[in-house]
């Protein structure tokens, strides 16, 4: 989705450059200042675009799967531009389980469950709205993983 933005911001811009340029020479003050607003906004498609690819092609999509046979935490993490990245941690390795409440500036609270593993890493789980529903996909993932708090 944000690759199509990004590409399609600079498409526009280019788009733009073509048509202030079929338009010929610059006569007039307010000319001037048309094209320096022309101008201004051709950056601020550049920008726009390259934030939005960067969202698209080097944000990793996670998944985290839950394995109890082998009693371990898969953790992959898929970009565009890096591949796919897999990492195995022991659920002897977790060292906590718990829901962090995100409060907005708004004052909109979303929940998020929030594993963190031994070295230093926390690994953040889904939004929820609801904390109850929150609560109950951490129950689920203690249940898993045997953890005991």
């Amino acid at each position: 989705m944000f690759v199509v933005v990004g590409l399609a911001a600079i498409a526009c811009s280019y788009i733009f450059i073509e048509i202030i340029q079929s338009m010929g020479q610059i006569v007039g003050a307010a000319k001037i200042g048309g094209l320096a607003a022309s101008i201004l906004s051709i950056i601020a498609f550049w920008l726009f675009g390259g934030y939005c690819l960067r969202m698209g092609l080097l944000i990793p999509r996670q998944t985290v799967i839950f394995d109890k046979v082998h009693r371990q935490m898969v953790y992959i993490a898929r970009t565009p531009l890096l591949g796919v990245r897999e990492i195995k941690y022991e659920f002897d390795a977790i060292s906590k389980i718990e829901v962090v409440a995100n409060v907005s500036e708004d004052d909109d609270t979303s929940y998020s469950v929030v594993v963190a593993v031994l070295p230093a890493k926390s690994i953040v789980m889904g939004v929820f709205h609801d904390q109850a529903q929150a609560e109950n996909t951490l129950h689920q993932i203690r249940q898993a993983v045997g953890y005991v708090a």
